[in-house]
């Protein structure tokens, strides 16, 4: 039975405070330190929608095909960052950095690339 629109939005804000507490203990846990310095992030087709991760640190992630739909990246850093086919619809990427990232098929439709680096320079007209 599908959920109305209210247990829906009750649903996105349960997963929401749930992945806020998982940032916070992550990112206070001195036993992960290394996983922060440098074990990659596997999120290949996952659903992030919506998601506020500004100043993510995810170099090297495997983001392929992954939804950030409506997310918030202001400051992430991407370098490397497989985001192939990834849906980045609305996505604010403020000041992300994209250096190297594999952006072949990505869907940037309406994403705010204020001030991202590493994009692609435009193919000449």
């Amino acid at each position: 039975m599908p959920l109305t629109k209210g247990q829906q939005e009750l649903v996105d804000r349960a997963l929401q405070r749930e992945f806020e507490r998982i940032v916070s203990e992550y990112q206070s846990n001195p036993r992960l330190a290394s996983y922060r310095e440098g074990k990659t992030v596997n999120w290949q087709g996952r659903d992030r929608t919506g998601f506020e991760l500004p100043e993510a640190h995810l170099p090297n992630a495997k983001l392929a095909r992954a939804d950030f739909t409506d997310a918030v990246l202001d400051r992430a850093n991407l370098r490397g960052a497989d985001l192939s086919n990834a849906k980045l619809v609305r996505t604010s990427l403020v000041a992300a950095d994209l250096t190297g990232a594999n952006l072949e098929g990505a869907d940037f439709t309406g994403a705010d690339l204020a001030d991202a680096i590493g994009l692609p320079a435009p193919a000449p007209a």
